[in-house]
């Protein structure tokens, strides 16, 4: 076996099962990041209902399925900046109910406080196999913002425009005429 992994768990199992038998997606409405058990590695277990120390839990920012891989769903989120002082060795998928879905050994990743001298969040990216795409779905909250993938789509139209800010010349001009006419 491979030193990083994911495992859906035996609940996690079950869950999609019934998806499956009920026509009605799985819901994962939460990603976690622990910091592995005493602190170290360990190896997770599909026996698991929670990771082993959890430090933090969001909303997934996204829940695609991998394009080379039909399989495979992608679960991603991100710690935020003003979150951590720790080292995450561990990622778990949630269901709404708060069954563990599925746990992911990870590389030790270093997630500092401001204080600590480095500020950034942490972006997480978890995949799991599932036998349907079909299993699975994605609870959108307020708190979720755009995907990486979004930006980029939106910038790189934004600068192709012919002339992509066209009212700000406007909106000076018009500025300029009524200055010029308060005088």
């Amino acid at each position: 076996m491979a030193n990083y992994y994911t495992l859906v768990t035996q609940a996690g199992h079950i869950l999609l099962a019934q998806a499956l038998a009920n026509r009605q997606p799985l819901v994962i409405a939460s990603i976690a990041a622990g910091t592995g058990q005493n602190e170290a590695e360990y190896d997770p277990s599909a026996t698991q209902t929670a990771l082993a120390n959890e430090v933090w839990r969001g909303t997934p920012n996204t829940v695609a399925q991998d394009a080379a891989n039909p399989t495979w769903i992608c679960v991603a989120g991100e710690i935020p900046t003003q979150v951590g002082g720790y080292t995450v060795r561990e990622l778990g998928l949630f269901a709404p109910d708060g069954t563990l879905i599925a746990i992911g050994k990870t590389p030790p990743c270093t997630k500092p406080l401001p204080t600590d001298g480095a500020a950034f969040p942490l972006p997480v990216k978890f995949v799991f196999c599932v036998t349907d795409r079909a299993a699975v779905s994605l609870v959108v909250s307020s708190s979720t913002y755009a995907t990486e993938e979004f930006s980029t789509g939106i910038v790189a139209a934004h600068a192709a425009a012919g002339d992509p800010h066209p009212h700000y010349l406007r909106r000076n001009e018009r500025a300029r005429i009524h200055f010029l006419t308060q005088r």
